[in-house]
């Protein structure tokens, strides 16, 4: 896992985010300037993910810094995603809500 810093609202600042290598998928972890856990996701494409979170989250511009780990799979992916909202408690996901997404498989 790495912790890397973003500004919520200059992607440019996303540009540079490692991304998972082609079949993966990452768990993302977004944090508040404190590091209280914002919400929990999962995607292959940081940047679509996260330009759909900008135009309908308000609590988007509170994310100071991401989390992100890597999978081999979508399903251990999933499997982390739920555990780490089940057991992290992030302050903006819906208890035991797993939709697709745009940018994930």
């Amino acid at each position: 896992m790495y912790t890397r810093q973003i500004d919520p609202n200059d992607p440019k600042t996303w540009a540079d985010i490692k991304h998972c290598q082609p079949g993966h998928e990452f768990v993302y972890r977004l944090r508040d300037a404190k590091g209280r856990l914002l919400y929990v996701g999962i995607t292959w494409s940081a940047k679509a993910r996260w330009e759909k979170h900008r135009a309908k989250k308000a609590w988007w511009p509170l994310v100071a810094s991401v989390d992100i780990e890597c999978y081999p799979d979508e399903r251990s992916a999933l499997s982390a995603e739920l555990e780490a909202i089940r057991i992290e408690s992030p302050i903006h996901n819906l208890r035991g809500a797993v939709t697709a997404c745009p940018g994930s498989k």
